[in-house]
């Protein structure tokens, strides 16, 4: 099934994103709702979109962490823009899909003029989660680490992300050598965005990103790019077994968890017109 969103708009440049950095990386130890708000307040600075001109706020988070009950309310109030709030979103790995598609309904819809979308997490150091269970036995709860466990089963599935991709690599008959050739292409891909100084990357990408210790005070490492990419050979490719036995994705094929956030802006046409930065 189609959905068209009739009347609702992504102005070309109101959209932004952190450098890929990979799990336990530069960002392992960032709050991620605090850095979110940092990236969005200097990304709407640089546009020219001023915070109070939103209707709405939609956050999408997948990975819970502190204090995120007040996720969006918080993450608006750190912005700018404190009169407003919208939901949070968190839909597994279809997050960020689902937090623009309501977004483009509310501004469809005539609900909104103009809505901010922003999406974070931090898959290192991921929460630990306790349940409580009056009825377990001694009344012992139970626990999750929330990004390791679920990574492992799907509680519908009964399996592993990894295994869930294998399945549909044997049902739609993709090989171990298709899957190298994409991730050959995309590699390729990559290294083409980076051409004359990263100037694909540049039109959107944060850049640089100062990355301050728990205080707040001391710049501990300034992130230039990103980090955790390697570079990838078809020999390379080719050494490497798969992760479970007898299958076809390798480490090398498969994704890396990151951490980090982006942001994008749904608005109609006319309020699109006003911010200086929109282009095209």
């Amino acid at each position: 099934m189609k959905i068209r969103f009739e009347g609702a708009f992504i102005p070309y440049g109101c959209y932004w994103s952190t450098p890929f950095v990979r799990w336990q990386g530069s960002f392992g130890h960032l709050h991620p709702i605090e850095f979110a708000a940092e990236v969005a307040r200097r990304a709407l600075a640089e546009r020219g979109i001023p915070a109070e001109t939103f209707d709405e706020l939609v956050l999408g988070m997948t990975v819970p962490a502190k204090h995120s009950f007040f996720g969006p309310p918080w993450l608006a109030g750190l912005i700018g823009c404190p009169g407003i709030t919208g939901p949070l979103v968190s839909q597994a790995c279809a997050t960020a899909a689902c937090v623009v598609a309501h977004a483009a309904a509310k501004v469809a819809g005539g609900g909104a003029g103009a809505v901010l979308t922003i999406t974070c997490d931090k898959t290192s150091n991921g929460p630990h989660i306790y349940y409580p269970n009056p009825l377990g036995p001694g009344g012992k709860g139970e626990s999750e680490d929330w990004v390791w466990d679920n990574f492992n089963c799907d509680p519908y599935a009964g399996n592993a992300m990894v295994e869930t991709a294998e399945n549909v690599a044997r049902s739609a008959e993709i090989s171990w050598e298709e899957q190298d050739r994409v991730t050959l292409l995309r590699y390729e891909q990559y290294k083409a965005a980076l051409a004359d100084g990263g100037a694909f990357q540049r039109r959107y990408m944060v850049l640089p990103i100062e990355v301050k210790d728990p205080t707040g005070r001391k710049v501990v490492v300034t992130v230039a790019g990103d980090e955790g990419v390697y570079p990838t050979t078809a020999e390379g490719l080719a050494r490497l077994k798969p992760v479970l036995e007898g299958g076809t994705i390798t480490y090398g094929t498969q994704t890396h968890p990151a951490d980090g956030n982006c942001g994008l802006v749904v608005a109609t046409r006319d309020r699109a017109a006003d911010w200086p930065g929109t282009r095209g």
